[in-house]
């Protein structure tokens, strides 16, 4: 139909970039691209405007405030990432452009950056606050260890606090119900606590299932 009336009628500029736009955004559906993000602009109305760019190509973005605010950071200059959005036009310039619904850092896997916007969020809580920490003994009369009894964790631990007396809580930190058991043992009757995982990286963490 559109190029119907394109072999007969004469349309404006305005018209043509409407139709294009309809193309565009029905032809092509929501996708993840990855690129390096360039030319980025954090403008005064709160949207941010970059290109997405490779060793062959770039295309305009525009991410709009209310997507922005529930990012969990802030894109910056030559940063790599992985963005979904919807391919269109910008009608009245007649540009090609992606609006970005969502964005993730690339490279980093996606566990990570669960786990550095679980930070973020916590940080913004002000539960990271110099104010809530309470100073740890130098010379503990007892040390609480939350950890699973199998495995050699509890050993380990055991030997470092060989001067003191070590209770175990019996809860394991690396699996899903981990979150759930450990919600009564964060609240320990011993002077200190230490918890106790694997090798201590954030893959021996999973913090999907902490919160």
């Amino acid at each position: 139909m559109i190029f119907n009336a394109l072999n007969s009628d004469v349309i404006s500029v305005s018209s043509l970039n409407r139709m294009a736009r309809d193309l565009l955004e029905s032809g092509l559906p929501p996708m993840w691209i990855s690129g390096e993000v360039s030319n980025l602009t954090l403008a005064a109305s709160g949207h941010a405007y970059f290109s997405l760019k490779d060793g062959g190509a770039q295309v305009r973005c525009v991410m709009f405030r209310h997507k922005l605010a529930v990012l969990g950071f802030r894109p910056t200059e030559g940063m790599q990432v992985e963005l979904k959005g919807l391919v269109t036009l910008y009608e009245a310039r007649g540009e090609f452009q992606i609006s970005v619904d969502s964005m993730r850092s690339a490279g980093l896997g996606r566990l990570y950056e669960a786990f550095e916007q679980l930070k973020s969020k916590l940080t913004a809580e002000g539960l990271f606050d110099a104010a809530r920490k309470r100073p740890i003994p130098s010379h503990p009369a007892a040390i609480g260890i939350v950890t699973s009894l199998s495995g050699g964790r509890l050993a380990r631990c055991g030997h470092h606090a060989a001067t003191a007396h070590a209770g175990d809580t019996g809860h394991s930190l690396s699996n899903a119900g981990a979150g759930r058991q450990r919600c009564g043992a964060d609240r320990p009757s011993h002077p200190a606590g230490q918890p106790a995982s694997g090798s201590g990286s954030a893959d021996c963490l999973p913090w999907r299932w902490q919160h």
